[in-house]
């Protein structure tokens, strides 16, 4: 499939007219997304990954309709025209989101913005915190010590100078597991990365709605969440060698997570944070060194790299370094 071409069949389904447009829109890493416009209204239009399936979607509806209701800025589903969340169509599924009008970064620029990171996120947790849903997906098996068994896995036997060095220093990840029952199990948003929020779109840069809740659950640990959340906000260039965790933008995103939640994080939790960013950093690192030789799960920059394999070897050197930059 032509990747800038949506299908007319999946448009009409969400009763789109002939004149509305579809662009490629966004730098997502597991679903193709594009912007649909028609007449003044615009929309987010998005072919799911294989790796999400349609179940997942009443999830998302019911986490929407909930912090809609306590007030809070959200990305909402909106059905085909006979009612369905999703369109299929040549073995992909489609669904369709309300747009929310802002700025999204991939990196956040200074303090003031990972405070604001923080902030926002810490009213996500606060206000799931008495969210009584019972979700039909759960994230029981995407551990750390899961990923790391798979790494393990799918690594023996594969032997390189470059590859070689990253295998070393992921093996330090079983060095930093958390102590069981360190974090209560909460409602988590699942994927904090600074690109799931949405910005003011113009003057000074306010975070105003935490988008793609895909993986949102009841059964996740708070801490591990901070952590990835804290090395998506506090770190550089994803893929940069050179990649550097900025302790300033730690320490003002943490603040502001206590300031959004409402002083959630406990002593013993907060103790915690750098431990658990070391964990995603090595985490995420081992993840992409599987994409590496699966090649098949992560999208990937084809205007910056020449296979998605490229990609995701220059990915887990970012992380490797972005570990190894933390004190």
């Amino acid at each position: 499939m032509n990747e800038n071409i949506v299908p007319e069949k999946v448009l009409s389904k969400f009763g789109f007219c002939p004149s509305a447009t579809v662009e490629k829109f966004g730098v997502g890493l597991i679903h193709l997304t594009y912007l649909v416009r028609d007449g003044r209204k615009k929309y987010i239009l998005q072919r799911m990954s294989p790796i999400f399936t349609p179940g997942i979607l009443p999830d998302m509806c019911a986490v929407s309709e909930y912090l809609s209701e306590n007030g809070s800025e959200t990305q909402k589903l909106i059905p085909t025209l006979d009612g369905k969340l999703f369109v299929e169509h040549d073995d992909y599924n489609w669904r369709l989101l309300t747009f929310i009008p802002g700025r999204v970064f991939q990196k956040a620029k200074d303090e003031e913005m990972a405070y604001e990171a923080g902030r926002i996120l810490g009213a996500f947790h606060r206000q799931l915190l008495f969210f009584n849903y019972s979700f039909a997906k759960g994230r029981e098996g995407k551990t750390p010590r899961k990923r790391y068994q798979k790494f393990l896995r799918v690594t023996a036997g594969q032997h390189s100078p470059q590859i070689e060095y990253l295998k070393g220093e992921i093996s330090r990840l079983p060095d930093y597991f958390l102590p069981r029952r360190a974090s209560r199990l909460r409602v988590v948003h699942g994927d904090p990365k600074i690109s799931n929020i949405i910005w003011t779109p113009k003057g000074k840069r306010l975070a105003i709605a935490l988008i793609d809740t895909d993986e949102t659950t009841s059964k996740g640990n708070t801490i591990l969440e901070l952590g990835d959340a804290f090395r998506s906000w506090c770190g550089g260039v994803e893929h940069d060698s050179h990649n550097a965790f900025d302790m300033k933008k730690f320490e003002a995103a943490k603040t502001g997570y206590q300031d959004g939640s409402l002083g959630m994080l406990r002593e013993n939790e907060e103790a915690l944070l750098i431990q658990a960013v070391k964990i995603k950093c090595l985490e995420l690192a081992s993840r992409f060194l599987v994409d590496y030789f699966e090649d098949c799960y992560f999208g990937w920059n084809k205007k910056l790299f020449s296979s998605r394999k490229e990609h995701n070897l220059a990915r887990a050197k970012g992380q490797v370094a972005l570990y190894k930059s933390i004190p």
